[in-house]
């Protein structure tokens, strides 16, 4: 009994110096965030933004860096290309220079907006300056219209022109031709392409870019119906083209 006795208070001595003690939850302090990063917006288009000043006149932007309750921080197209030390430079304007109806035609903008009349401060990356060219490789593989090549050895075949210079590195290719419907087909989507692109052509990347769907464009208006001959550097152009990254 004295040592069942001895047991309990030993257990109750452990008890007091190693139990868990309850810890009063203390409140933190929490501090709005006064800058917030939103994600890139989905960009489909690379057409400049339109928004109007509130005595009516028309101010094409093509990016939109900031806005906060002071206003708006943008950019309009620059004059010359972004190359070397030439930099896209932004402009300040207050919200009451803007009218606010103009922008209800961009839903991010607008959403952005009525944050910033409850404060927020916004970090942003809207309007076709970062439009994603990586968008267009889809439509870059599906313009290549279909050939037909002839290989030395009396074959024919028909295939995408984006993979012509590669047969050519198996079997040899003597000559290659294109329907008049393809050929009309394709020369009309390269220049909507072009038009699609024109707005943002300052940017260094659009401008390679087009550069390419030059070579394609060439490409395509020399090879012939009836071709006697192959040009392995136009087939190349266009396999480029297809391939951008």
């Amino acid at each position: 009994m004295k040592s069942f006795a001895l047991f309990i208070l030993l257990v109750a001595a452990v008890a007091y110096y190693f139990w868990p003690e309850d810890t009063p939850e203390v409140e933190r302090e929490v501090t709005p965030e006064v800058i917030d990063h939103l994600p890139r917006a989905e960009t489909y288009t690379a057409e400049p933004w339109v928004l109007r000043s509130t005595n009516g006149q028309r101010v094409e932007i093509v990016a939109i860096h900031e806005v906060s309750p002071e206003g708006i921080r943008f950019s309009v197209k620059p004059n010359a290309p972004l190359i070397g030390s030439n930099t896209l430079s932004m402009k300040n304007t207050s919200w009451a220079n803007i009218d606010k109806q103009s922008m209800t035609s961009y839903p991010e903008l607008y959403k952005a907006y009525q944050r910033t009349v409850a404060g927020d401060t916004l970090k942003l990356e809207l309007g076709p300056h970062f439009y994603d060219l990586k968008k267009l490789q889809y439509e870059l593989r599906r313009i290549a219209p279909d050939v037909y090549i002839y290989y030395r050895d009396g074959r024919r075949t028909n295939c995408s022109i984006a993979s012509v210079a590669e047969r050519n590195r198996e079997y040899r290719v003597s000559k290659w031709s294109i329907s008049q419907k393809n050929k009309d087909q394709t020369l009309r989507s390269l220049e909507e392409l072009t038009n699609r692109i024109e707005p943002i052509l300052y940017r260094r990347d659009v401008i390679l870019l087009q550069n390419k769907i030059d070579r394609a464009r060439r490409t395509i208006q020399d090879i012939q119906t009836y071709s006697t001959t192959f040009n392995m550097s136009a087939a190349i152009a266009f396999s480029e083209l297809a391939d951008w990254d």
